[in-house]
């Protein structure tokens, strides 16, 4: 098995009053490379904190995340900021472009923020893959929705990203454009043999996951 992430009995607990609610309750989970895991639920469930303990964006009450082999528990933030740059890639609903930065200036802010070079053959695949050959020099507020989300895909999947993570990513998109954002997800992570997870209330999304997950009261099981 070729492992990318593990998390190894993982807990958030927020203090409401007197009482402790645990967001994320005791989690397991393991991850191989390839693999599309979609976990599904309510909001409120867990599932985008969870998310983001597995991305390093918080810090878990108990429990580790290993990603690639390393522990990013109780990395420092000038650490886990690097790694995260390099091994994670992340996707919103709210798409994230820098607003004045045109589709290939955002697409690279990441390797840039890194001071590395950007693997020109390498993105150039990407983009002709999606589709966005033609839309390099767009601001983002000339782009559609469904074409926006396929920026932030190619800005997710630089050559050294691991896994991707995606936090209701079809949120803002209508039947058609989820349809197109999860075929070409599916597509470019097949083709470059990255894991993703993403965490949705839209059952829809599920179908597309090679391991399936639902999620209530910070408790994980298999979808059935």
């Amino acid at each position: 098995m070729d492992i990318i992430l593990e998390t190894k009995d993982l807990t958030k607990t927020y203090k409401a009053g007197n009482n402790h609610i645990n967001a994320v309750d005791h989690t397991s989970i393991c991850v191989e490379r390839g693999d599309f895991v979609t976990i599904v639920g309510k909001s409120g469930s867990g599932k985008s904190t969870l998310l983001h303990l597995i991305g390093g964006l918080d810090y878990p009450t108990s429990g580790e995340v290993w990603i690639d082999n390393e522990c990013i528990t109780n990395m420092n933030e000038e650490d886990l900021s690097a790694f995260r740059r390099r091994k994670i890639g992340f996707i919103f609903q709210a798409f994230n472009l820098v607003p004045s930065l045109n589709v290939w200036e955002n697409i690279i802010l990441p390797i840039g923020l890194d001071d590395r070079k950007p693997d020109m053959v390498y993105l150039k695949e990407i983009i002709e893959l999606l589709g966005l050959g033609e839309k390099l020099n767009n601001l983002p507020n000339t782009l559609s929705g469904g074409q926006q989300q396929r920026v932030a895909i190619v800005r997710s999947i630089l050559d050294s990203t691991k896994i991707i993570l995606c936090d209701e990513p079809t949120a803002s998109l209508d039947r058609k454009n989820t349809e197109i954002f999860m075929k070409a997800l599916v597509d470019i992570t097949q083709k470059r043999n990255v894991a993703v997870m993403i965490v949705t209330h839209d059952e829809n999304v599920v179908k597309y996951g090679t391991a399936k997950y639902y999620m209530e009261d910070g408790k994980i099981r298999k979808y059935e």
